[in-house]
């Protein structure tokens, strides 16, 4: 059996818990599935005790900030296997380190909880349509695990396994990243940086790390992130329910409201700048430029038109020979 096959057979059997973990960024060699593997279940295993500490202590926890990253790059991912010892009848357990972050919302309920710290929209992620959260209270920025499998992104190994919390008390552990992801908007682009985490409604939520990064400006009321980066032009992006643009209604609602007796405007406007398109720039028409007049008023006036198939000069029916039956065929 394979190198490869082995991983997969390893990842398969894993728990479904470990299994999410393990499975994102899919390693291909067994020892690397076997370090994720050790390091998802310590990872794991300190969430499960964290869930009996006071609540006093789970606030503290919540409030922390993100360390800044010791290691200047990460080329494989090699958790430290625990390790036991006794000493005196006691027992001492060595886990791999862990980095602690904070975001403010994970779903778009609690997004809508928090319309005055967060901005949601739509733009293009690594040249992909999503749907983006943009959270002031988030330490980091994070994208969907759905979203890297679907769209067979790059993630790399962590080696440090994050631990995201939210207020609502709510952990979830990531120990892979996705780097210099392209973000796409408003005729912009940024590169970012995300944690790769299991969220259920956004595709990305970016944090404050990029929005300082970027010089971002967050407008609660108006919900608009104005971007100035140095030595470069301000650009804005308009977030879900933006008070800047102007509001639209479909053509049902604006039935709807005309029958209640609202006012409506019909507006008919023509762009004086656009010129109007020449026949010999149109293909095919113009080869057939002695069919069509230079001017072409409109449509041609409603009228009778005889119209007919002709034959070929001297063509003549096709003759068939006549069919007779026998006596005996008779009735």
């Amino acid at each position: 059996m394979s190198d490869e096959a082995q991983a997969d057979q390893f990842i398969n059997g894993l728990n479904p818990d470990v299994f999410t973990l393990v499975n994102t960024g899919r390693p291909n060699t067994f020892a690397d599935v076997l370090n994720r593997a050790k390091g998802a279940e310590a990872g794991l295993l300190r969430q499960r005790r964290a869930q009996f500490v006071p609540v006093a202590a789970k606030a503290a926890v919540r409030t922390m900030a993100i360390l800044e990253r010791q290691t200047s790059s990460v080329h494989s991912y090699q958790p430290q296997n625990p390790q036991q010892s006794r000493q005196g009848g006691s027992q001492t357990v060595s886990q791999p380190p862990k980095k602690q972050a904070k975001v403010f919302a994970l779903t778009e309920e609690q997004a809508q909880a928090a319309l005055d710290d967060v901005i949601a929209g739509n733009c293009y992620l690594c040249k992909f349509p999503a749907y983006v959260l943009i959270d002031t209270g988030a330490s980091h920025t994070f994208i969907s695990e759905n979203f890297v499998i679907s769209h067979k992104l790059s993630a790399e190994p962590l080696a440090e396994i994050v631990s995201v919390s939210s207020p609502l008390g709510k952990g979830m552990l990531s120990i892979t990243a996705v780097r210099n992801c392209v973000l796409q908007f408003e005729g912009h682009a940024i590169e970012i940086d995300c944690f790769v985490l299991g969220l259920s409604d956004f595709d990305c939520i970016v944090g404050i790390d990029m929005l300082t990064k970027y010089r971002a400006t967050v407008d609660c009321f108006q919900r608009v992130v104005r971007f100035k980066p140095e030595k470069t032009d301000e650009w804005k992006f308009y977030g879900k329910g933006s008070r800047a643009r102007i509001p639209l209604v479909s053509a049902i609602t604006m039935n709807n409201l005309l029958q209640k007796g609202a006012e409506g405007f019909l507006i008919y406007a023509i762009d004086t700048k656009k010129s109007s398109p020449n026949l010999v720039d149109i293909p095919v028409v113009c080869e057939f430029a002695d069919v069509f007049p230079e001017e072409i008023p409109g449509l041609p006036p409603y009228r009778e038109i005889d119209f007919s198939i002709e034959l070929m000069p001297g063509t003549q029916p096709i003759s068939k020979a006549p069919y007779r039956m026998a006596p005996i065929e008779l009735p």
